[in-house]
């Protein structure tokens, strides 16, 4: 069996892959099984340890600021 659990869409904000293109790359590459993985990033840090407060992301139309 093949399949992959571990995939980032559009929505997550590390990723812009359209969902229904990740459906249509993973029947064309014979996969068996696939799992969404998508998260959402409040806040981003360049290290755990970095000084000062985070930078947060604008939301998107129909998002939370």
């Amino acid at each position: 069996m093949r399949a992959d659990y571990h995939v980032h869409t559009e929505f997550s904000d590390d990723s812009d892959y359209a969902m229904e293109k990740v459906i249509q790359d993973s029947i064309a590459m014979g996969l068996d099984e696939i799992c969404f993985t998508d998260h959402v990033d409040y806040g981003i840090k360049k290290d755990w340890d970095e000084p000062g407060k985070m930078i947060y992301r604008k939301g998107s139309p129909g998002e939370p600021d």
